[in-house]
């Protein structure tokens, strides 16, 4: 071979089970993927943990982007797992699913993603809180350089707040981790409306402020 990239492999996995902070991962079905024409190829994979899935098909090439079968990546995330694999216990404690869809194109030196998170009544429990966060709800997409919130909101007790943000990732500039197409998408913007939210829905606040 000219260079390792020239190579070809294939990997298929019938059964495979790992244990992190006390959450089983496995996978379901065979996992299928291969890598040819300096392209990782991947025909079938599921990880399933717990209550939580995330799936991937398509490709995703080393060099020459292609679109004609982009990477796509979905996914269905419990709250109150993702929480229990935080490092430290911070007596947080939670519920609801995440959604996610992406399709990933170009290439491993400058990839071009789509994504989608949503999720709709979320509960969220603080020891700093006086009660829990409720009907906490996620809607947020990235295409072409730009991420946008389009709703995040919640209600603390009798208290709401809903907040939308538009953030080109041009901002950061060469600080992102990935190399991500660049483009000039205009300022940021973010916009929060709180209603009815008192102090003593937190527990730092004095009991006679309100």
């Amino acid at each position: 071979l000219a260079t390792p990239a020239d190579a070809t492999a294939k990997l298929e996995v019938s059964r495979q089970l790992v244990k992190s902070h006390g959450v089983e991962v496995h996978n379901q079905g065979p996992v299928e993927a291969s890598y040819e024409d300096h392209t990782l190829k991947v025909g079938a994979a599921t990880l399933v943990a717990g209550l939580s899935s995330l799936s991937l098909r398509g490709d995703l090439s080393l060099e020459e982007p292609k679109t004609d079968n982009p990477l796509l990546v979905s996914g269905r995330l419990d709250v109150a797992e993702m929480i229990s694999l935080l490092p430290e216990p911070s007596g947080v404690s939670g519920k609801g699913t995440l959604n996610l869809e992406a399709a990933v194109r170009g290439n491993v030196r400058q990839l071009d993603p789509t994504l989608k998170l949503s999720m709709e009544g979320g509960v969220l429990e603080h020891p700093q809180l006086a009660a829990p966060v409720t009907k906490a709800a996620v809607a947020v997409r990235y295409s072409d350089g730009v991420l946008l919130v389009d709703r995040i909101s919640a209600s603390l007790g009798e208290g709401e707040l809903e907040a939308t943000a538009r953030v080109p990732l041009s901002t950061f500039g060469d600080s992102l981790p990935v190399n991500l197409p660049e483009s000039d998408q205009g300022p940021v913007s973010f916009s929060l409306n709180v209603r009815n939210l008192g102090l003593s829905s937190f527990r730092a606040a004095p009991e006679s402020v309100d």
